[in-house]
């Protein structure tokens, strides 16, 4: 879960951790009564915050009271009363270790067997740990995905909970985990269900049972604009802050990938307000946030002489492009 932890902290360093209290009252609601098929899809565009979301379900932030957790992150990040939290995959297209369905099945797992929620009894009736680590090992993913999940269904609900695996990225998996949870998410326990995020809809999902969560809607776009509006401290008094802070609402397409980097760029008065009134009106027909045009601006601004970028920005910028993963400071250091 360090990617989740990551994602959470970084979020909160930013300011980005609008509660979203609609989305998790959802989520909540939703899980707690039962879902069909025991798959729950959050779909929303590029940047909607979707991963985000899955960080601040499986991996809170602690509170000031180390020990007992505070009474908003348990209400609007921890689940309710009936909802907890076993386990979570997020896949990541550059990291095939995440997009395996052979790791899946193991991850879930291993999420099981070590999930305090989940008790297994010394009996001949009851699995223990060993037995549903050992049922993932079948060549065929899905009989190994569904073994796993009969084995599970002869447990008792854990504490009279429900629990919820997370798995954030299905577009980014590919064909192969989304398959899986198509064909098998709807053998789970009653106690289990999946909660899982895509852009889209997933070709593989069309005949399996589901419901849907769209962050691509007014309460969507309402949580962005509020984001802007408390990142540029805009008030109803202040006249000038709050068009500013509406226009990039609204140019963010509920995307707070957008939202933010345009706050930033904005606070740090690396782009001036006209330079992104042009920038907006450029891409005003375009379906989804410039958030590429915004990066370019920024990049022209910067290096506005040829000579001064190809001497300073361009060999690190090659680098970067080339590396299949995340490199440290000193690595791009070295490489240049």
């Amino acid at each position: 879960l360090e990617h989740a932890r990551t994602l959470r902290e970084n979020a909160a360093a930013r300011g980005h951790v609008a509660p979203r209290r609609w989305f998790w009252r959802a989520v909540l609601r939703r899980v707690a009564r039962g879902v069909p098929g025991n798959l729950l899809v959050v779909r929303g565009p590029p940047g909607s915050g979707k991963s985000t979301l899955m960080a601040a379900l499986v991996a809170p932030l602690p509170t000031a009271r180390p020990g007992r957790p505070g009474r908003h992150n348990r209400r609007v990040y921890g689940g309710s009363e009936g909802v907890g939290v076993v386990g979570a995959h997020f896949c990541l297209a550059h990291a095939p270790e995440t997009t395996s369905e052979e790791l899946f099945v193991h991850n879930l797992a291993a999420a099981c067997v070590r999930s305090s929620l989940i008790s297994f009894k010394r009996d001949i009736a009851v699995p223990g740990a060993a037995e549903l680590l050992r049922v993932t090992e079948q060549p065929d993913k899905v009989s190994a995905l569904r073994a796993l999940l009969a084995l599970l269904s002869s447990i008792d609900a854990p504490s009279a909970r429900r629990l919820v695996f997370a798995v954030d990225g299905l577009d980014e998996a590919g064909a192969g985990v989304t398959a899986l949870l198509a064909a098998c998410a709807r053998d789970a326990p009653d106690w289990l269900c999946f909660v899982a995020t895509t852009r889209g809809d997933p070709p593989e999902l069309a005949n399996a049972p589901r419901a849907v969560v769209d962050l691509d809607g007014p309460r969507g776009a309402a949580d962005v604009r509020d984001y802007v509006r408390v990142r540029l401290d805009a008030t109803p008094r202040d006249d000038e802050a709050s068009r500013v802070a509406d226009r990039v609402a609204s140019a963010s397409r509920g995307s707070f990938q957008f939202a933010r980097a345009a706050c930033e760029l904005l606070e740090d008065d690396r782009l001036p307000v006209p330079d992104l009134w042009r920038l907006l009106e450029a891409d005003a027909g375009a379906a989804g946030p410039p958030l590429h045009g915004l990066y370019a601006a920024v990049f022209k601004r910067q290096f506005a002489d040829e000579a001064r970028y190809a001497e300073t920005a361009r060999p690190t910028l090659e680098v970067l492009l080339a590396a299949p993963r995340a490199l440290e400071v000193a690595d791009v250091a070295a490489a240049r």
